[in-house]
């Protein structure tokens, strides 16, 4: 009888020492996994739940290669929000991490429409214009309305 009690008591004693090594949070999910989630919610127009899951995204993979994309999604849903700022620094992440990865003309493209598009709405034309310009350099389309109108 005093055997099995000491044998109960040790392994009572084991129990929490071996969760105490465990980490009660979830463990953390793949870029893919924030990032979908991120998407699905902006096509559901949850934008603000959108942010999360890809502010998630890039704290899981901050050097992905679809990190520029997300930093640029992310700033399409703040300039929504009309968080022209905030906006214009996710575009300044997308364009130095898409330069800085070597990334084709279109993820530089859309990133300087995005940001001269939040620098127009804030009343920076000057420098909407600067990154309008840049844009359609990149090859993006459609444009040269807004240049003719707003770019003297």
């Amino acid at each position: 009888k005093t055997n099995t009690m000491k044998k109960l008591l040790l392994v009572l004693m084991f129990v929490p020492l071996v969760s105490l090594g465990q980490n009660s949070e979830q463990p953390k999910q793949s870029f893919k996994y924030y990032y979908e989630k991120g998407d699905e919610k902006a096509e559901a127009g949850d934008i603000n739940g959108a942010i999360t899951e890809f502010t998630k995204a890039i704290e899981v993979a901050p050097n992905h290669q679809m990190t520029p994309g997300t930093f640029y999604a992310r700033g399409v849903l703040k300039n929504q929000l009309g968080k022209y700022t905030e906006a214009i620094k996710d575009y300044n992440e997308s364009l130095n991490l898409g330069i800085k990865q070597g990334d084709g003309k279109s993820i530089l493209a859309i990133a300087y429409n995005g940001r001269g598009n939040s620098k127009g709405l804030s009343g920076d034309i000057q420098g909407a214009c600067i990154d309008w310009k840049k844009a359609d350099e990149f090859g993006f389309k459609g444009l040269t309305p807004l240049i003719t109108q707003y770019c003297k």
